[in-house]
């Protein structure tokens, strides 16, 4: 197309006009933060006003403003400011707005009707000395409570329709009192969830509850007893049989991985007679066996005795100790651990070839072997090429033909292989300091 010499003119001022009378909104977001504070400064009541830009692209943008609210402020004038910043917001395209009163912050919406559900949840919150704080947002409502006791019915009033609350339309419940969290999707029931809890607590006592109803429903209990953990477990899928394969009953310190549906009695027998020694810390409960955490390697040696002729531990796939304590400059352990102590699969090193390895290489910071072996030297003095070589031998004599070995120490050394008498190296990409030669002749020369 052809543009005469007075169109094209025309056209080039035109934009030029628009292009000045736009600059000062280039950056349209904090146009917006600034025009909702000229807007708002000096309205009686509001002790502050304080706003957040984003600026997008060039002459598009969004603004967020929140009014904070002199202490005191009346109930009824409350109601006031937020109805007005509401129809702030319903005027002003790409500005949210937020009226925060004390402890609780109201997110405005363009609608009075749904303002006057907001300030509904408010006036049932403000005055309840359980709540410390909270977000009435537009797309979740978020509260934090000091009391647990009134953990399950908070969750019930402002997710489930009730006589005086309704829940507020299109918002995800967040609930949290201490070790007790409940995340309800908006439209979601967590009622199934809220009734285990409630029945387990009255029975047994739970010390933490977490409940989700989005993406899966899930509740995890932990009960004071880790020995009433069966009893319970059943107390709460008879209660609420529809949710019972996403139940999760947990006591002292045993916890699992996923639920606990599909966990053997041996699996949970055994992680409780675990989970009450003294010298285990954790037990997790894995889709295969267990993993019990130790402070030392020595009760992993123990543990690997006391399990040896253990029926329940038998028909495991295995039953790993680890600790992951870093040892401090100058101590000889306990360092980073893994080890098959029981079950159906072995390791290809047992937990007293852990100890012994540790203790002939006192460099040596981590040693992991469940179904490979992967060795990591400590930071705490140089590395040198004696450790490398003890390191060599005390492996060669113990891990079996074909397991996969590494060896790291940063950028000092590194190697890959198969254990065998004749390994061949993996590739390393990048140079250390010490060769690996004397990883590899330390190593054919003790292996067996």
């Amino acid at each position: 197309m052809t543009v005469a010499p007075r169109t094209l003119a025309t056209s080039c001022a035109a934009v030029l006009v628009v292009g000045l009378t736009s600059a000062c909104a280039l950056n349209a977001g904090s146009a917006k933060a600034q025009r909702f504070e000229d807007d708002w400064r000096g309205t009686p009541d509001v002790a502050e006003v304080e706003t957040d830009a984003s600026n997008d692209l060039p002459f598009a943008g969004s603004a967020h403003g929140t009014l904070v609210v002199e202490p005191g402020t009346s109930a009824e004038r409350v109601a006031e400011l937020f109805h007005e910043l509401g129809a702030y917001v319903d005027a002003h395209d790409g500005v949210d707005g937020s009226l925060e009163v004390e402890h609780l912050t109201l997110g405005a919406r363009p609608d009075r009707e749904r303002n006057d559900a907001v300030l509904d949840t408010w006036n049932a919150l403000r005055d309840d000395p359980a709540v410390v704080g909270g977000e009435l947002g537009t797309s979740e409502v978020s509260v934090d409570l000091d009391d647990p006791e009134r953990f399950a019915r908070l969750v019930a009033d402002l997710a489930l329709p009730g006589d005086e609350l309704q829940p507020l339309e299109g918002t995800d419940v967040v609930v949290t009192a201490g070790p007790f969290v409940a995340e309800v999707a908006s439209g979601d029931d967590p009622s199934a969830a809220l009734d285990a809890l409630r029945a387990v607590d009255d029975e047994y006592g739970v010390t933490e509850a977490r409940l989700a109803t989005s993406p899966d429903p899930r509740l995890e209990l932990r009960v004071v007893d880790p020995a009433r953990v069966a009893d319970a477990q059943a107390l709460a899928r008879s209660t609420a049989p529809e949710i019972a394969g996403a139940l999760v009953v947990q006591g002292g310190d045993v916890t699992f991985e996923g639920t606990d549906a599909d966990a053997s009695p041996e699996a949970l027998d055994l992680a409780v007679r675990l989970g009450a020694r003294p010298d285990v810390t954790a037990v997790t409960v894995t889709q295969d066996g267990l993993e019990v955490r130790v402070d030392h390697v020595e009760v992993a040696v123990a543990l690997a005795d006391e399990l040896a002729d253990d029926p329940d531990a038998a028909v495991l796939g295995a039953v790993l100790a680890a600790n992951d304590d870093v040892p401090g400059p100058g101590e000889p352990g306990p360092w980073v651990f893994r080890t098959v102590v029981a079950g159906r699969t072995p390791g290809p090193l047992t937990a007293a070839d852990v100890r012994d390895v540790g203790a002939a290489v006192p460099a040596l910071a981590r040693l992991a072997a469940i179904d490979r072996v992967s060795a990591e030297f400590g930071e705490h003095a140089p590395l040198t090429e004696e450790d490398v070589a003890a390191l060599a031998r005390e492996l060669a004599v113990r891990v079996p033909a074909g397991t996969p070995v590494q060896v790291t120490a940063g950028g000092d050394f590194a190697v890959e292989l198969t254990a065998g008498p004749d390994p061949v190296p993996g590739e390393i990409t990048y140079p250390t300091r010490i060769d690996d030669d004397v990883f590899y002749d330390a190593w054919r020369e003790a292996w067996p």
